[in-house]
């Protein structure tokens, strides 16, 4: 909550010394403060879980854990989107694209902290399931800034990179989505990017799913 009150404040700030804030001039703020709150959300908050113990699963089980973290980090996340229909002056359609996109990445990332947690349990700072943090940790990272690396090569080619590309980050999806420059959104949201936000949420649901198998498999009586 304080890193969103933080970025929301920030761009506030910002938009203020270029410019009296208005709609108009709020495009570019707005959208600052939205990758802002997306690093925080899809980077630090596993970076922040996998550096910790593991939560106390007699308070619930693991998945429990991370859907309260979840709710906790979309909840305030849908509440500064949404009035961007009316602070930016942007299309709802606009805004509800990037309120989906970023509900369906934070599921996404979700869904990855549960299933590297209902693994081994790691208490202390030696614990050898430690290990695996590390290698999780670089799969979010390269799920995150895959897409923006991406785009960056096939740009320097001087060949511009496909559309969707974009969309398959949330750094990069909400200038797709919301435009870039001074401005406001440019284009409509397409079919193709709608299907990248399901495609999204839906892999999210493959990674929860599997996080509970994996649970409910460690949970089961060890025949010795």
């Amino acid at each position: 909550m304080m890193y969103i009150l933080f970025a929301v404040a920030g761009s506030i700030v910002w938009v203020s010394n270029v410019s009296t804030v208005s709609p108009g001039s709020y495009s570019p703020a707005a959208r600052i403060m939205l990758v802002v709150v997306a690093i925080g959300a899809t980077i630090l908050w596993p970076m922040v879980r996998l550096s910790q113990q593991s939560p106390n699963v007699q308070r619930g089980t693991v998945l429990a854990h991370i859907l309260a973290d979840a709710l906790i980090i979309v909840t305030p996340i849908q509440l500064i989107t949404w009035p961007l229909f009316v602070l930016a002056n942007w299309p709802i359609t606009i805004v509800a694209s990037v309120a989906g996109a970023l509900a369906a990445w934070v599921a996404l990332t979700g869904g990855v902290l549960a299933l590297a947690l209902s693994g081994s349990v790691a208490s202390r700072p030696n614990d050898p399931a430690l290990g695996s943090r590390t290698l999780w940790m670089t799969i979010v990272l390269a799920m995150v800034l895959a897409a923006p690396l991406a785009s960056l090569v096939i740009n320097s080619t001087r060949t511009p990179a496909p559309q969707w590309l974009a969309m398959l980050s949330p750094l990069t999806a909400i200038q797709t989505l919301a435009g870039v420059g001074i401005s406001g959104p440019q284009n409509r949201v397409t079919p193709l990017e709608i299907q990248l936000i399901l495609s999204t949420a839906i892999l999210a649901l493959f990674f929860w799913g599997a996080a509970a198998l994996r649970s409910l498999r460690g949970k089961r009586p060890n025949p010795a």
